[in-house]
């Protein structure tokens, strides 16, 4: 992975929904109405160099599957279904 650049899918809209799996260890207590909150480290790219690892909604959906499917074999995880134009505009980097 590392030395690979990796660019943005001009094809995607920004209303795209990616789904992003998220390990409990990534949530974390605040003072929010909810409690809690996803730490940034749930979107930091992979330790070993690669990107921001997300699942296309729409693609998962069209082969007949579902959201617990994007978690099918991680059970210890939990589903985060953010939109493409977020990521995009972040300062964190795009996809």
């Amino acid at each position: 992975m590392p030395g690979i650049e990796y660019q943005d899918d001009s094809s995607l809209p920004d209303t795209t929904v990616l789904w992003r799996r998220v390990h409990p260890k990534w949530i974390v207590e605040d003072k929010s109405p909810q409690g809690y909150r996803l730490s940034t480290a749930a979107f930091d790219d992979d330790p070993e160099g690669g990107p921001t690892s997300v699942i296309i909604a729409d693609d998962v959906i069209r082969a007949g599957g579902s959201h617990a499917d994007a978690l099918a074999g991680h059970p210890e995880h939990v589903g985060c279904p953010p939109f493409l134009g977020p990521p995009r505009s972040s300062v964190l980097g795009g996809l």
